[in-house]
């Protein structure tokens, strides 16, 4: 089977096309939210019969995501 990407945009939010979109779109960026779709998208992957090796892998990098997104919140709202 050969796997495309598909459009950017479709896959997230938050990743811009490929240009010098990129820098411009990081500077506005609500990095928890960021963290937090990412946590989701890689436990949507992890889900998937094809990920059977790197279901743990997945899981592991999404609470990673959840924790670092806490942390900025929590320095945002200063508790």
């Amino acid at each position: 089977m050969v796997l495309t990407d598909p459009p950017a945009a479709s896959l997230n939010p938050y990743r811009p096309g490929p240009s010098g979109e990129v820098l411009r779109a990081m500077a506005s960026m609500d990095w928890d939210d960021y963290l937090r779709h990412e946590a989701a998208t890689y436990r949507q992957l992890a889900e998937k019969p094809e990920n059977v090796f790197g279901k743990q892998e997945l899981l592991d990098l999404a609470a990673v995501c959840e924790e670092v997104a806490n942390s900025i919140e929590d320095r945002l709202t200063g508790g």
